[in-house]
């Protein structure tokens, strides 16, 4: 009985926090679709201007000539298939009404004003952290023109700069008028470093002296991650999203439009999808998922919000997932208990 009331009470908290209103991704399908309607051909200066409001959708991504490239083959496979896009917005918005409907059926009935206030807050949280991590995860789009202004003044290697160099390593380069970094380092960051705080003080590695720390500190993590692998894995994490699934593993580490394309490639309907933390421009990956499963996040954390509005089952908070499970793996997400299990 305990059980059952428990499970119940989960489902309304889901129902209860999660926005009835239109977040950041809810928006851009709508406005692309606008955009399809309105534009019958691409066009590179659309394009841009409309990254500059949604720039999380080329998130990590600094290669202007990808990003027209890419957004150019969007729009025409997008525009061949609008009707579909009418019906997946239209979807989109009768969801967001019937929430909002049981809602305000399930809070009248409660009729708690605190119950009330923690609803409105739990939604609006989900909302503004979905615009936060928008502007952070794109952005490199908008600063792409410091990066271009930056190369031309120092002759920095594009992909040096953006992989390698800190901040002070770029004002030394503008103050020199080249790069401000020997090979020999470029290549030690390259292989690894580590940004450390220490009872204080902040202490920057790389190469060698960065791998050491990685396995003096992480070592707990590591081997716990490797006794996990080397028996039949049950993972725990919190409940995001109620439900049960079983399905093969596609571990996807989010990436720039490379990565994010080669993810979509590869990605089969009703895989489970193993992440860290999914990003906005993950959503078309999640929509063909069976359940997902991150290292990161909690209840209103992106792939919580959006695994409820999909209605599929997502563990949050594993801390080590993308470690333990492999692409083909078989599992049982059970988001009623919080548990992944390998099969």
């Amino acid at each position: 009985m305990n059980e059952h009331k428990e499970k119940y009470s989960q489902k309304i908290f889901e129902i209860l926090t999660t926005p009835n209103e239109f977040d950041e991704v809810n928006q851009e399908l709508i406005n692309w679709f606008e955009m399809l309607l309105e534009n019958k051909r691409s066009n590179e200066k659309l394009f841009i201007k409309y990254l500059k409001k949604y720039p999380w959708l080329v998130a990590h991504t600094n290669n202007y000539n990808e990003i027209v490239k890419y957004y150019n083959n969007k729009f025409s496979i997008t525009q061949k298939n609008i009707d579909i896009m009418f019906y997946e917005v239209k979807e989109m918005v009768g969801k967001k009404k019937c929430l909002g409907n049981i809602q305000k059926m399930l809070l009248a009935r409660f009729d708690n004003n605190e119950a009330k206030h923690l609803s409105w807050l739990f939604q609006k949280f989900a909302v503004e952290r979905m615009k936060l991590k928008g502007g952070w995860a794109g952005s490199d789009f908008l600063y792409l023109p410091l990066y271009l202004e930056i190369l031309r003044r120092t002759k920095i290697n594009p992909k040096d700069l953006y992989e390698t160099y800190r901040i002070n390593d770029v004002i030394d380069s503008i103050h020199s008028g080249g790069p401000a970094l020997l090979k020999k380092e470029i290549n030690n960051r390259k292989k690894a470093f580590v940004l450390w705080l220490k009872e204080g003080e902040l202490y920057f590695y790389s190469g060698a002296k960065a791998e050491e720390v990685i396995k003096n500190e992480l070592k707990g993590s590591a081997q716990d991650g490797e006794s996990r692998s080397q028996k039949d894995v049950s993972l725990k994490g919190q409940v995001a999203s109620k439900g049960k699934a079983v399905g093969r593993v596609r571990v996807a580490i989010p990436g720039n439009l490379s990565i994010l394309k080669d993810i979509q490639t590869k990605f089969k309907e009703g895989e489970v999808l193993v992440t860290t933390m999914t990003q906005p421009n993950m959503v078309p990956i999640m929509k063909k998922a069976a359940a997902v499963v991150t290292d990161e996040g909690g209840l209103t954390s992106h792939a919580a919000i959006i695994a409820r509005e999909f209605g599929i089952p997502c563990i949050v908070g594993t801390h080590i997932s993308t470690k333990v499970l492999k692409n083909g793996d078989e599992v049982l997400v059970d988001a009623n208990e919080g548990v992944v299990k390998k099969i």
